[in-house]
């Protein structure tokens, strides 16, 4: 991917733990993707109500205040948000994983 077409990439990230959230966004940003982050999945819920949905990747914690990262891909699914959902969580162990696949991810990932 050249570096204009990553400048038109737009990820959400969906993490509570500040710095691990922090150093994906910067990451991600270095590479001139464009970057909303947010700490609860219903934040980002709010925000798509409003401002619809012009993400091109999501990035989801599973272990979310409040409605966890499972619920929030399924929400995203049932509404007809087809871009790739990655799960980047702590949880490893295979049922988790597979929860994470039927909730709708396209990948799992463990930090």
């Amino acid at each position: 991917m050249t570096s204009e077409e990553r400048s038109q990439v737009r990820a959400c990230i969906v993490e509570d733990d500040e710095n691990i959230l922090t150093g994906l966004r910067d990451n991600l940003e270095f590479e001139g993707i464009q970057v909303s982050a947010y700490s609860s999945a219903e934040a980002i819920k709010e925000h798509i109500r409003k401002d619809g949905a012009p993400f091109q990747v999501y990035v989801l914690d599973i272990m979310l205040p409040g409605e966890d990262g499972l619920t929030l891909a399924q929400w995203l699914r049932e509404r007809g948000i087809g871009e790739p959902i990655l799960f980047l969580t702590a949880r490893s162990a295979e049922v988790d994983k597979l929860k994470g696949f039927q909730a709708g991810a396209d990948d799992y990932l463990t930090k």
